[in-house]
């Protein structure tokens, strides 16, 4: 396996940030994840978008439509998810 971790205590983590709510929400969960990469740069850190695209509360992943944001790559065991790497 390629992917970098972060090891603490001999356990592996993959970061990963949950999208969800409205654009002020994902605004601040792209903020934490960049803050993330930033402090742990060779860790793999992703967004998990996967809530988002069928939440009708608010308008859905609004990330993508206000700042062209959009996810590089889809894949999970437990359906779509949309990684921004």
């Amino acid at each position: 396996m390629n992917e970098k971790v972060l090891c603490i205590e001999g356990v592996l983590y993959v970061l990963v940030v949950c999208v969800g709510g409205g654009l002020g929400n994902q605004m601040f969960q792209y903020a934490f994840y960049k803050a993330l990469c930033k402090q742990y740069p060779d860790t793999q850190v992703t967004m998990d978008i996967y809530n988002v695209f069928d939440e009708d509360l608010h308008n859905g992943y609004e990330l993508g439509r206000v700042f062209n944001l959009n996810p590089e790559r889809t894949f999970t065991s437990h359906g779509a998810v949309g990684f921004l790497v």
